[in-house]
């Protein structure tokens, strides 16, 4: 191991090493890992959304449609949920419109392969924080459920 400066003495390294060891490992502890729900009824495109949330966040859920989403949110009370725009059953924005009207609020990103004003507009209506083209996934995903998990908007810009 390479000490920078004469005047550092090995022991004295180490116990800075430690010290900065334990300060980045309380930080971690503090940081609160959010809980999310994920909603499609896409198979291979649910599987697809769990394998790149699950790198950032803790799953604790997934539906097939729009009422066993609105179930599962009910029952997890997630920091976010991650809704279809279409799904059988329910709506992404209609289960939106039930959720914000119970007592637990979470964060709520809708994914979508539609991107329109009115599409995006009835999802903000509802009580969305964030809007997601299922295109752009891979790359907006991850960010739209942080910032709804922080109370922040993520919509598509112009929209």
């Amino acid at each position: 191991m390479a000490y920078v400066g004469a005047t550092v003495s090995r022991s004295r390294a180490a116990r800075c090493i430690y010290v900065d060891a334990a300060i980045v490992f309380c930080a971690l502890l503090r940081k609160r890992i959010m809980r999310i729900v994920l909603a499609d009824d896409h198979p291979k495109w649910l599987e697809m959304m769990v394998s790149l949330v699950e790198l950032e966040f803790d799953v604790v859920a997934t539906a097939v449609d729009g009422t066993s989403a609105l179930q599962v949110i009910s029952h997890h009370k997630p920091d976010v949920a991650v809704l279809d725009l279409e799904m059988p059953g329910l709506s992404g924005i209609e289960v939106t419109r039930q959720v914000m009207s119970n007592g637990h609020k979470p964060g709520v990103v809708i994914c979508s392969a539609h991107i329109t004003q009115e599409i995006v507009g009835a999802a903000r209506e509802a009580g969305a924080l964030g809007y997601v083209f299922k295109h752009n996934c891979a790359r907006d995903l991850l960010p739209a459920i942080e910032a709804a998990g922080n109370g922040r908007p993520s919509f598509p810009p112009g929209l």
